[in-house]
């Protein structure tokens, strides 16, 4: 800043012209349009290249169906082809679009991400799994056992007691170092396996969840109906971008795989049983 000492002259200049207008980049663009998938609320998504738009937002519509508004995908990749960077893509619908939805027995349903024919196309396959696997040393009153290992058990899973062919399932209810307690007792006659190699074991139920659309899976091991852990259904497939979950979990000491048996889930679910 200058200094003004008095008496004196003094001149100032000053620019008194437009300043010159500041290049912009072309390589930023943001497109709105319709698509066969992808978010139609929220912020518009970040794409960063032709591979990125078909994964979030699907292909090319039919000309049949769409006729003059089916050209955000073209667009796109055109502009991603003649050098384009960065993309922002905003996806409309009609509101009188649907979302394709499924439900598996009471206990759980699965619905597409966003509305479309595209989620017609979506299939769930669940398969039983297990996180944990152990042998009970010990038997006490009340139903309380003494575990060889209690980790991954958490208070509210399901187990089930193997020997052979015979399979008795129930509910952890408490904790206590190694000693677990039961919501009831066993009713099987053997219980206790100290041996090296034990015939009768005790594991843990969870579920294998694989959801597939086109080329994209998504796979997600030893989901619980256990609202109380991490593994909870709902909360591990929050991040999916293919389907939403809601479930109810039962109180009943069954194999959750077994819960979903009864379910209409036609075409979009399958059960595969644990060999």
């Amino acid at each position: 800043m200058a200094e003004y000492l008095s008496p004196g002259v003094y001149v100032e200049e000053f620019d008194s012209g437009p300043a010159p207008m500041q290049g912009v980049g072309t390589s930023t663009a943001g497109f709105v349009g319709l698509a066969e998938k992808g978010p139609v609320t929220g912020a518009p998504v970040f794409v960063t290249g032709a591979a990125d738009f078909a994964r979030k937002f699907g292909g090319y519509l039919q000309k049949s169906e769409f006729g003059e508004y089916r050209y955000l995908a073209h667009a796109v990749n055109h502009f991603f082809a003649n050098g384009g960077a960065r993309a922002f893509v905003m996806r409309v619908a009609p509101p009188d679009a649907k979302v394709a939805k499924a439900g598996c027995g009471r206990q759980l349903t699965f619905q597409a991400k966003n509305p479309g024919a595209w989620g017609n196309g979506v299939v769930v396959t669940i398969t039983s799994a297990s996180k944990a696997k152990t042998q009970i040393l010990t038997e006490g009153a009340e139903g309380i056992y003494g575990f060889k290992s209690v980790v991954d058990f958490h208070v509210g899973d399901v187990v089930v007691l193997e020997n052979g062919g015979d399979r008795e399932f129930n509910m952890i209810a408490a904790m206590e170092g190694s000693n677990v307690t039961m919501v009831k007792p066993f009713a099987a006659s053997q219980v206790v396996d100290t041996a090296l190699l034990p015939k009768v074991t005790v594991r843990s139920c969870e579920m294998l969840v694989e959801v597939r659309c086109g080329e994209t899976v998504e796979t997600y091991d030893n989901a619980s109906f256990n609202v109380t852990i991490p593994n909870y259904i709902e909360k591990l497939m929050s991040k999916s971008e293919l389907v939403d979950v809601t479930a109810l979990p039962g109180k009943d000491p069954v194999d959750p795989v077994d819960l979903l048996s009864g379910g209409s889930c036609r075409p979009s679910y399958r059960r595969r049983q644990r060999g």
